[in-house]
């Protein structure tokens, strides 16, 4: 039963954050733009900007569905799935679609 819930929470956002991204492109990128910015001020290695729209995007949906179940790697899993199928949204070269550790910020666990 816990698997199953699990699973549709890890369904539930993937829906929810490939729709976000579709709907909210432009705004989401000028959020990672500003975030690169904080990143390079503070000596972080900027990140693909589709990467960090995805990631912030995943921020904003966090607290308007449930997620309790799911571990970071989860959620990005959800990322590295959904950021392959908007490639086309964005210009820039993407990167790798693995998102590792490296990713600093709230998680989704509590």
């Amino acid at each position: 039963m816990l698997r199953e819930q699990k699973q549709h929470q890890e369904q539930s956002l993937r829906a929810a954050l490939r729709l976000r991204v579709r709907r909210s492109t432009a705004a989401l990128i000028r959020e990672a733009e500003i975030e690169n910015t904080a990143r390079a001020q503070v000596g972080k290695a900027k990140l693909p900007l589709d990467l960090a729209a995805h990631i912030i995007a995943v921020h904003q949906l966090k607290d308007r569905i449930p997620t309790d179940l799911l571990t970071q790697k989860d959620a990005a899993r959800v990322i590295a799935h959904v950021r392959e199928q908007n490639l086309s949204l964005f210009v820039e070269d993407t990167g790798p679609t693995r998102v590792g550790p490296e990713l600093d910020g709230p998680t989704l666990t509590r």
